[in-house]
């Protein structure tokens, strides 16, 4: 028989159950594995966790109205308050004041932390900024920019939060322990294509002559070529017992965008997928430039990986990392059930405010979905790092805060981000540290 003081009632906001529904499960169950608790409707404006011991109220000021009205520019928040509960600070984007107090066995927080969670995790502000060239989401636009808050997981802030207020209700919780996770997407597997390819090398790296010697080694053997680095990536993954995932290309739209230059069948390529489920390395899809927003465009495509791998693909990731609040229902009606594109094109950051896997919500249809997001916290970005300690501080200054919420850390490099000594110097360092 279950201990009734440990079981939660949540009562929320009737018209808003289904959207509080989902940031309390992600909260509670997904981040602080936290599952006795019911959720009622109630005509209470605001959020209120009770058992028997005690009570936890959060101000809602958010959560109101018309849920048609909700997603709209007046709702976009306008400020970011800092807040302080046993001598560590928080922010908030939305709140009805800073207060924090406790009047006999209820406590009362001013700060709507839910409504915060669920902008930061859906990125609803999204559709109504202007995008980039390619229709994505701005870090320069965005409230996560606007209040300095891209290096910092706020979401897990929040459940750090909850899980001490939670002890005035004589509720332990606990998260997840830290775990680092390689990916790498496999854009193309030639570097040398053309002779401008090679002058584009000789110009980057300054090296002339090796440029030249590699582009001979690789007319010869296409082993030889820069991206064609696997088996080394595969050496030091195994070296600091790293989980890892590749993802695939397994079509071409647009080529000015889609550079994949193999065939998921090619010798090559299958000595590859070998290589990876030998290692017991994930597989995921990297779908093409315009598959975003086509449920039979990546359906297609995640067939024919399937096919290629010989088994279920249920990873994904976005080529570009091109999204929009759209994509999900596309990934979850095409049975993914992990996506990893989450992220602005500057690639270092918690573009979500999470550094743990959360499931991913519906907005237009009103409904979380099975598709779990796995942050994407640094990219290796082409850049033929020159300054490897000054890109190391960068990426590690992040892995200090994943570590520090016991997050889910993963980083991307690119086949093609390693063909340089440095380079590799970056990867082998970053790796290891992780």
């Amino acid at each position: 028989m279950q201990n009734e003081d440990k079981i939660l009632k949540i009562s929320v906001p009737t018209d808003f159950v289904i959207e509080l529904s989902y940031i309390i499960n992600v909260l509670l169950k997904e981040q602080l594995n936290f599952h006795q608790f019911d959720i009622v409707p109630s005509q209470d404006e605001d959020v209120i966790l009770e058992n028997n011991v005690g009570k936890i109220k959060f101000a809602n000021v958010f959560f109101k109205g018309n849920a048609k009205n909700l997603h709209t520019k007046e709702n976009l928040p306008n400020q970011c308050i800092d807040f302080t509960f046993n001598n560590v600070t928080y922010k908030s984007l939305y709140c009805r004041d800073n207060r924090i107090e406790k009047e006999g066995n209820c406590i009362y927080l001013g700060l709507d932390i839910f409504a915060s969670t669920y902008f930061l995790l859906t990125q609803w502000e999204s559709s109504l900024l202007p995008g980039d060239q390619l229709g994505r989401y701005k870090l320069s636009t965005s409230s996560i920019y606007k209040f300095g808050l891209y290096g910092t997981p706020v979401v897990n802030q929040y459940v750090h939060l909850i899980q001490q207020l939670l002890l005035a209700l004589n509720i332990e919780t606990k998260t997840d322990n830290y775990k680092p996770h390689f990916s790498c997407d496999i854009d193309s597997i030639t570097k040398y294509k053309t002779f401008r390819n090679l002058l584009g090398s000789i110009y980057h790296t300054r090296q002339p002559l090796e440029a030249i010697k590699s582009y001979v080694r690789v007319k010869y053997n296409k082993r030889n070529d820069p991206y064609y680095c696997f088996n080394y990536m595969f050496k030091i993954l195994e070296r600091y017992e790293l989980d890892a995932t590749f993802y695939f290309m397994a079509g071409l739209e647009d080529r000015k965008y889609d550079t994949k230059d193999y065939d998921l069948d090619e010798p090559l390529i299958q000595e590859t997928i070998k290589g990876i489920k030998d290692r017991q390395y994930q597989i995921g899809l990297h779908p093409t430039i315009n598959a975003w927003q086509s449920y039979d465009t990546i359906k297609s495509q995640k067939e024919a990986l399937e096919k290629a791998v010989q088994s279920e693909v249920v990873n994904v990731r976005q080529h570009y990392l091109r999204y929009d609040i759209d994509t999900w229902a596309i990934m979850e009606a095409n049975d993914f059930s992990t996506d990893s594109s989450m992220q602005f094109t500057e690639g270092i950051g918690f573009a979500a405010g999470i550094c743990t896997p959360f499931s991913l919500f519906d907005i237009k249809n009103r409904k979380a979905t099975k598709v779990k997001e796995i942050p994407l916290i640094a990219m290796k970005k082409k850049d033929y790092v020159l300054d490897v300690d000054k890109s190391y501080e960068k990426m590690f200054s992040i892995v200090k805060e994943a570590k520090k919420y016991n997050g889910r850390f993963m980083i991307l490099f690119h086949n093609s981000d390693l063909e340089t000594e440095n380079e590799r110097m970056l990867f082998e360092k970053m790796v290891g540290s992780i």
